[in-house]
């Protein structure tokens, strides 16, 4: 490649690099004033069978020297977020807070990535242009943030991590940066929906576990970003609740008391994620939903306009009335392919028996 590996190539110099002629004999040197020649110690490389061998030995040195100096580079060079800030700018020359493949590419060469590892990079992203966040993770090699394994403990693990506060603390900055990518991605809304914030919490390293407590935390269909930091940062419990309509002391407030809350807290998830493991995975695999109450619930849903469909936004909210948890709701919209869905496309996605409610 050129030294300056922004330039581009002509074919001539294309063809140059691939099929290269012979190498001079003598380079010139200047010399007070006067070019003065000197042997091209390259030439070596173009004599048979020498030059052959010199090229395999130099290649089965330098690709385990190349590979191992790079990983150990990776290892140890921090990867800071104004570091890719920087880059990022430096190639954004029209401010468009985007970068296309094009420009991608010379971004992560100043990052030491090699061709191979940058047509990965692009082939592994169908966008045609990424925002500074997403050059930040493909930089990095994946997310800043990633559940903790402690989660995979059946039972006790998810409780811990939820309670013990395992994970890291997230800078205004990280939050600002993941809520306003799910927000680009969803049209630019004012606020989230439960659905849109479940893909903020986990771009953000959250369990399953923790996205679906918080969003059965909120209290509101649609959230902007300043109340989902307060959610964030501890939202307090109501002091009441509702049950059959009548106000009633809220037996979950003792989780707000310090030490004490801690214990009932860690109590009630370790009883909950113990039956996820169990009882609820025996139900959500063997059981199925009446036929009959998902159609009424779809036509509950179905009232602007009344047209025998519903949107992916809709259908969230009704996978979520029928008790279906967040990642269940996340694996059945991963798989629709269109924006609005009748009841009989619908029920292809979930268990739904013939049999009467």
């Amino acid at each position: 490649m050129p030294p300056d590996s922004s330039l581009e190539l002509t074919f001539e110099q294309f063809y140059e690099m691939v099929c290269p002629g012979g190498r001079p004999a003598l380079h010139n040197a200047n010399v007070m004033g006067m070019d003065v020649p000197y042997p091209n110690a390259e030439k070596i490389y173009d004599v048979p069978v020498i030059g052959n061998t010199l090229y395999m030995t130099n290649d089965i040195i330098a690709q385990p020297c190349d590979n191992m100096l790079r990983s150990a580079h990776r290892s140890f060079r921090e990867y800071s977020d104004d570091a890719m800030e920087a880059t990022f700018k430096k190639y954004d020359t029209k401010k468009t807070g985007h970068l296309p493949k094009k420009d991608i590419a010379k971004a992560l060469r100043g990052w030491g990535f090699t061709e191979g590892e940058i047509k990965r990079c692009l082939d592994n992203n169908p966008k045609q242009q990424i925002s500074q966040l997403e050059f930040k993770d493909m930089v990095r090699g994946g997310p800043k943030f990633a559940p903790s394994r402690i989660n995979y403990i059946p039972g006790v693990g998810a409780a811990v991590d939820n309670n013990i506060q395992l994970a890291e603390d997230y800078s205004t900055e990280d939050l600002q940066e993941r809520w306003d990518l799910v927000r680009e991605e969803s049209g630019m809304p004012a606020k989230l929906d439960k659905f849109e914030v479940a893909e903020v919490l986990r771009s953000l390293g959250k369990s399953t576990f923790q996205v679906q407590e918080f969003i059965e935390f909120m209290e509101e269909e649609e959230i902007d970003f300043p109340e989902f930091q307060a959610y964030m940062e501890g939202k307090p419990r109501p002091y009441l609740t509702e049950v059959g309509g009548y106000g009633v002391p809220n037996p979950a407030k003792v989780h707000d008391v310090p030490i004490i809350g801690t214990a009932t807290k860690l109590t009630q998830d370790v009883c909950r994620d113990t039956y996820d493991w169990t009882l609820g995975a025996c139900f959500r695999n063997f059981s199925s939903l009446p036929k009959d109450e998902v159609k009424a619930k779809f036509d509950e849903f179905d009232n602007n306009p009344k047209n025998g469909k519903l949107s992916k936004k809709e259908l969230h909210r009704l996978m979520r009335d029928l008790g279906k948890k967040e990642w269940e709701i996340k694996r059945v919209h991963d798989q629709m392919t269109k924006k609005e869905y009748t009841f009989d496309e619908f029920k292809e996605f979930i268990s739904v028996s013939e049999a009467a409610a």
